[in-house]
């Protein structure tokens, strides 16, 4: 999961669980936007339909997230962090299979990295715990079906 930048870090509030969802919303914004380059790029279909989906995912998840801040009166951040919108523009130079191996490498290390952070969180607020763990077993999910797509690509 990738950092905050001094921008966002400004509305970060002190406590723990602030912090997890600030940087969890902060990086659910990068993978929107990774997924929304990704179905304009060349690749398999397999490939497409995976940015698709997690697009919708993410959205869905970034929404629930940006609702329990707003019930909570805390500040949202405003978009993704500086390091991912440079991946995505790095990335963006790249097309067809080389694009969407570098694409699907990202995608689970992001998705290993936030899986690990929501494991290891202990949320206070009992609400945030349960969204923490439907959370993990959604991106468990999400990163099977990236290695499913990634062994597929290795193997054609």
């Amino acid at each position: 999961m990738t950092e905050i930048n001094e921008t966002q870090r400004s509305t970060v509030a002190q406590t723990a669980d602030q912090v997890l969802v600030n940087e969890l919303i902060v990086s659910m914004y990068g993978g929107i936007a990774l997924m929304g380059q990704a179905q304009h790029k060349q690749m398999t279909k397999d490939a497409i339909d995976l940015a698709e989906k997690l697009q919708k995912s993410h959205t869905k998840l970034t929404e629930e997230l940006k609702m329990y801040e707003s019930d909570q009166m805390w500040l949202i951040p405003a978009g993704e962090c500086d390091e991912d919108v440079e991946t995505r523009q790095s990335l963006a130079k790249k097309n067809g299979a080389a694009y969407q191996q570098e694409w699907l490498e990202l995608l689970r290390s992001r998705h290993e990295t936030n899986i690990q952070k929501l494991e290891a969180a202990n949320p206070n607020d009992p609400k945030l715990k349960k969204m923490g763990e439907k959370g993990v077993s959604t991106l468990k999910d999400l990163l099977s079906d990236i290695i499913d797509i990634q062994q597929s690509s290795y193997a054609a």
